[in-house]
């Protein structure tokens, strides 16, 4: 039986939707946006996840009309919360960028899937001796 491990932003509330799509045993981390950051002591607490429950997969997911990302594109009414400010400005960087280079219809599309790309290698750095294998990890991006 696989067992997923999903990284959720709270605001989406894709919890059941994932429960649905994904008819296997799931198990959730949460953190704003997928803003979390993977220092030592959450690898660790990740490592023991995936051990103790014998998890097969990681998932990163986010919602394509994410609150989190949308403000980042847009107001920013919570670029005062310390642990989004690295988020925020990468989000607004990547927006320059891409409006600068390209036009695209939907800008958020291409901007949330580089987001989730960028956790995905950050964690792999950091677990690549650890229990789980790069291959084991993809995102994905539900339309809602």
């Amino acid at each position: 039986m696989k067992k997923h491990l999903f990284f959720v932003c709270p605001t989406d509330n894709l919890e059941s939707i994932i429960d649905l799509k994904f008819k296997h045993k799931n198990y959730y981390l949460s953190s704003l946006g997928n803003s979390m950051t993977f220092n030592e002591e959450i690898v660790n607490e990740i490592d023991m996840l995936i051990k103790r429950f014998k998890i097969t997969e990681i998932i990163f997911v986010l919602g394509s009309n994410n609150k989190i990302i949308n403000d980042a594109l847009a107001d920013q009414e919570f670029s005062n919360i310390k642990v989004l400010r690295p988020l925020y400005k990468e989000i607004t960087l990547q927006n320059k960028l891409l409006k600068a280079l390209w036009k695209p219809s939907n800008i958020i599309l291409p901007i949330i899937s580089s987001h989730l790309n960028k956790k995905i290698k950050e964690l792999s750095l950091k677990m690549r001796t650890l229990s789980i294998a790069q291959q084991n990890m993809h995102a994905h991006v539900f339309d809602i």
